[in-house]
């Protein structure tokens, strides 16, 4: 069995100088060929905005960009390569695209320094830097896991070739490793290597997959996946998670590779960050010493969290079902103080403690069997609004179904705000809503026709106006007339 060992890929390199207006990424990583031979990827982004460009005919202008790569060994030139990049020709008012670029070279096993000279020909604004690379250390007789590439497209191609091509995909990189709001998926690329060496011929192994905290091996938002694999001399891997509800933070994308005692052989992470205005990186709270260290009954702060529902935003209730499930109890009191301290930030607990009066007063009001009243729909508005200045209720009536009558003097800014609760499955418990006239809540101008019980359709105590609409004399009384 070989030596485990994880091994942590640096991030990207953003380059802009200020003598020059040229902004540029690159990023790299590395793969095993044949034998103990290796090759390295440079992933090349200018951001076409800073590019210069020159008239070459007509209306059309071209920008031309100068790159040049210097790989070197303890001081000896082990790879070089200068070449030009031209952009497409353009109208001046026209989207000038980011110019991209990928170059590979072949090295052995070694330590590496790339020097590397960006310039734009037409005003010879130049960008240089000189970094070490990681150490490079493939062999033949071993299992290793290749860099990770995070990816930005994928597209299939249909016989055209171009040089980001990867098991027959084009494999377009996540140069700068950054996941803004409008990225909602994260697609990587690795390579596995060797694996029959370590696991044995034609066996399966165990690949998991997972987003971590930065440095750490705690999963995130219950990001985690595990595949069975078979061996093989090179196994590609692609796949992708959905980080709609990552929130904001730096964070690993974790291979594992582990054997059928579920032991760790090789691990291997690459580091990103995220950018999700509507979620909270959780792993940043911390809840030592604050009210929440007394909730570690886990099952009862799930029934807390739960009661939130009613106040949170949608976000907030994704995140915390995913959280839910996954139970891990320090992750739910850290999203528990959170939300309260969004909510006050001095006096979080106070604010759960008049919160959690309210609830209790709703599971007393609205609750019935194992439903609990914040489930409701009445116990939900209760939370969500506060208690009515006005409530009627009007479990029985002749031809109608069992309803509700609640009146917010001020609601929102806004005067006589009402909602219609009924029940139409003539439970006395499980009321919905019908109609409101609250902003974001059920509008439906037919709610009086809607009161009437479908087994009593003699409409006795209704009346149609002359516009055919039913109406419910008490019933539109008790609303316009809330008491």
């Amino acid at each position: 069995m070989s030596l485990i060992k994880t091994l942590y890929l640096a991030f990207f390199i953003l380059l802009s100088s200020t003598l020059s207006a040229i902004n540029l990424v690159i990023d790299y990583a590395t793969f095993y060929a044949e034998k103990d031979d290796s090759y390295v990827e440079f992933y090349l982004l200018i951001n076409g905005n800073s590019v210069n460009y020159a008239n070459t005919e007509g209306d059309l202008f071209q920008g031309n960009i100068e790159v040049t790569y210097i790989l070197e060994e303890a001081e000896r030139v082990a790879a070089f390569d200068k070449f030009l990049i031209k952009s497409p020709l353009y109208k001046l008012e026209d989207f000038k695209q980011d110019l991209i670029d990928l170059k590979r070279f072949s090295l052995k096993n070694g330590n590496y320094t790339l020097s590397f000279q960006v310039v734009d020909l037409i005003t010879k604004d130049t960008v240089s830097s000189k970094f070490d690379l990681r150490e490079i250390n493939y062999h033949a007789d071993q299992f290793s896991i290749s860099d990770i590439q995070l990816v930005n497209e994928l597209n299939q191609l249909e016989g055209e070739t171009t040089p980001f091509v990867k098991s027959g995909l084009e494999v377009i990189p996540n140069f700068s490793h950054n996941y803004g709001p409008n990225l909602s998926e994260l697609h990587f690329y690795a390579e596995l290597y060797n694996s029959t060496i370590e696991f044995g011929e034609d066996q399966a192994f165990l690949i998991e997959y997972a987003i971590v905290n930065e440095g750490t091996e705690k999963v995130v938002a219950n990001l985690r996946h595990a595949k069975r694999q078979k061996t093989a001399d090179i196994s590609p891997l692609l796949f992708s998670f959905n980080i709609d509800q990552l929130p904001s933070g730096k964070y690993d994308l974790l291979i594992n590779a582990k054997n059928r005692e579920n032991e760790l052989i090789k691990s291997k992470r690459v580091n990103f960050f995220r950018l999700n205005p509507n979620l909270t990186n959780y792993a940043n709270v911390h809840s030592e010493q604050t009210f929440v260290d007394s909730l570690n009954d886990i099952n009862l702060l799930r029934e807390y969290i739960k009661s939130l529902y009613p106040i949170s935003s949608h976000a907030e209730i994704q995140f915390a079902e995913n959280q839910l499930a996954y139970a891990d109890l320090n992750f739910m009191q850290q999203y528990f103080l959170n939300f309260w301290k969004t909510r006050n930030p001095t006096e979080p607990e106070r604010e759960w403690l008049l919160y959690k009066e309210q609830v209790m007063i709703v599971n007393e009001m609205f609750g019935y069997g194992n439903v609990k009243g914040y489930t409701t729909e009445r116990g939900r508005v209760f939370l969500q609004y506060g208690p009515p200045d006005a409530m009627q209720d009007v479990p029985y009536e002749p031809d109608t179904y069992p309803y509700s009558i609640w009146q917010y003097a001020k609601l929102q800014g806004l005067t006589d705000r009402k909602f219609v609760f009924y029940s139409p499955s003539m439970e006395m418990l499980g009321y919905q809503v019908l109609h409101s006239n609250v902003r974001g809540e059920i509008f439906n101008p037919g709610w009086e026709a809607d009161l009437i019980s479908g087994s009593n359709m003699n409409r006795r105590g209704n009346r149609e106006d002359p516009g055919n609409t039913i109406i419910n004399d008490r019933a539109r009384d008790l609303f316009n007339n809330p008491r």
